[in-house]
């Protein structure tokens, strides 16, 4: 059980990693631009606990659309949401970072969406290593 556990949470970290190296690599050859929210997404996603009770959870994600240095237009949707449907507004400028090789993985570039997916990961990642070694311990 601990080795599995303990797999589990180096594969986490590896994908937080490659994740983290990833979005410092866009940082570094990463064009800006101003872009515009042109629609928000609704996505809905239903949870269950263990007594069969199910809760409905609603995520918002603004469709982002720019022009690149060269002309192209580019429409992406963000890849991290907000539960507060307020939080993105139709016609509000965003900056967007993206790689002028790859410009349809732009990204609004904040610490929220450049980050938190690397950083949450990580954190999940360590955690599961930590109780790994705790149960290893243990037992």
């Amino acid at each position: 059980m601990p080795f599995i556990l303990g797999l589990v949470g180096l594969v986490l970290l590896g994908i937080a990693v490659f994740l983290f190296l990833k979005t410092k690599r866009l940082l570094s050859v990463g064009k800006t631009a101003k872009g515009k929210i042109v629609d928000v997404v609704k996505k809905e996603s239903q949870d269950q606990d263990e007594e069969g009770f199910s809760s409905t959870s609603t995520t918002y994600y603004p469709v982002i659309e720019f022009k690149t240095v060269t002309g192209q237009v580019i429409k992406f949707e963000a890849g991290v949401g907000r539960s507060n449907q307020n939080a993105y507004e139709i016609g509000h400028t965003v900056d967007v970072i993206y790689d002028p090789n790859k410009p349809q993985d732009a990204k609004i570039n904040s610490f929220l969406q450049l980050w938190f997916v690397p950083l949450i990961l990580g954190v999940i990642g360590l955690i599961v290593i930590v109780v790994a070694g705790l149960v290893a311990l243990a037992g």
